[in-house]
């Protein structure tokens, strides 16, 4: 009996003490999730920054070799893919064991008008249609943009 009151007094104490409502939490709910959406926006401003921060970073450097008499020379880093339209798994290999990359020098024009990722060519394979019905296309992509000083 004694344990039985000693309980209840204790759950009476446990009630008294937690006296937040629904709406209590409800409310809190909402802060947190209006707190968590300020923290990811916080997160987006603070990726462009340093997004900005590596872009200055690169102008910086360009300028310090323009003023040491250096030359820009402006690389596109190309990657040539051949696909083929077939079930052959054999020849998706080969074609991905084909696939070639190199750089090659562009105008300071070219080289801003493009950018990582774009596709130069993507062009359907009429000789290999006409002479062994294969259907396939060549693809030229931007790898990635340098630039090299001399």
């Amino acid at each position: 009996m004694k344990f039985q009151r000693l309980l209840a007094l204790f759950s009476l104490f446990v009630i008294a003490s937690c006296n937040k409502t629904k709406d209590d939490v409800d409310n809190m709910n909402s802060r947190y999730e209006s707190l968590k959406g300020s923290v990811d926006v916080y997160e987006e401003k603070l990726r462009g920054l340093n997004q900005s921060i590596g872009e200055l970073r690169k102008v910086e450097t360009h300028l310090t070799q323009l003023k040491n008499g250096k030359t820009p020379v402006y690389i596109l880093l190309l990657n040539v893919h051949q696909s083929n339209i077939t079930l052959d798994i054999s020849q998706h290999i080969k074609n991905s064991m084909n696939s070639s990359e190199f750089e090659i020098p562009v105008s300071e024009e070219y080289y801003n008008n493009v950018s990582e990722g774009s596709d130069l060519s993507d062009s359907f394979k009429v000789g290999s249609f006409l002479m062994r019905g294969s259907w396939g296309n060549i693809k030229v992509t931007v790898k990635k943009k340098e630039i090299k000083y001399h």
